[in-house]
């Protein structure tokens, strides 16, 4: 499962570097540069050490700027901070909470860093990325389980197919290759495991290789959202499917 854009914010004492990495698609919105201060003499004298310190905190504010811009028109599924270990606490900093909590850190990483560092940093980050949608998926249908949500779940084939028959679905977890034979009702558009009388009209039903497949189907059709889980042992064991309802 694809989580979203990755950004990738590099920063140094000269400068830094934002990447953006979306499936095959990279860009890189926005960069700065002093290659002054690349070789600047770093030890204290006075006035021209806080120059020195001044300009390095305009390239931290500025770094999280852009940051910051890139995932306001875009939102980020994860931010890859790296570049100098001495800087990241300054721009981990400003970023606000929202960026802060998908952020991850690679000290070491500058803004030189070549295309294939970049790519392989960005599908690191978009692995993980995908593993916390998912357990945040899960986890919200474990909640809404509860007989005192007001937007209760169900799990299970038969369940999440009555409920996508009746748009119901809003979200529909599957867990990563699970097919399974079944029935599809031509009449009330029902799908079911077990046939071949239609549960609800009592029609005879049409075999299908993938029912699974038909229910995924059907509620994207009706506008719902499908999200395909890797690595979910808590769908898993709950037969492999689920759904959240809106009522």
């Amino acid at each position: 499962m694809q989580p979203g854009p990755i950004g990738i914010l590099l920063v140094d004492r000269a400068g830094y570097r934002l990447v953006v990495v979306d499936g095959d698609e990279v860009t890189e919105p926005a960069a700065g540069a002093d290659d002054l201060l690349r070789d600047y003499d770093r030890s204290p004298r006075g006035d021209v050490s806080s120059h020195l310190d001044e300009h390095v905190a305009q390239h931290v504010r500025a770094a999280a700027r852009a940051a910051v811009a890139v995932d306001d028109a875009v939102p980020l599924a994860a931010l890859v901070v790296g570049g100098a270990r001495d800087l990241l606490p300054a721009v981990l900093e400003r970023l606000p909470a929202r960026l802060r909590a998908a952020v991850e850190e690679e000290p070491g990483v500058g803004p030189d860093a070549d295309a294939p560092t970049l790519r392989s940093i960005a599908e690191r980050a978009a692995d993980r990325a995908a593993l916390r949608a998912e357990e945040d998926a899960v986890a919200a249908r474990r909640a809404r389980a509860w007989p005192t949500s007001p937007h209760p779940a169900v799990t299970g084939l038969e369940a999440v197919a009555a409920a996508a028959a009746e748009d119901r679905v809003d979200d529909v977890l599957v867990s990563s290759g699970f097919r399974r034979p079944g029935w599809r009702c031509e009449g009330c558009g029902r799908r079911c495991g077990m046939g071949p009388r239609c549960p609800v009209c009592g029609a005879k039903m049409v075999a299908v290789e993938d029912v699974v497949g038909e229910v995924v189907t059907q509620v994207e059709g009706l506008g719902g959202t499908v999200r395909w889980c890797e690595r979910s042992a808590d769908l898993d064991v709950v037969g492999r499917i689920g759904a959240l309802l809106r009522y």
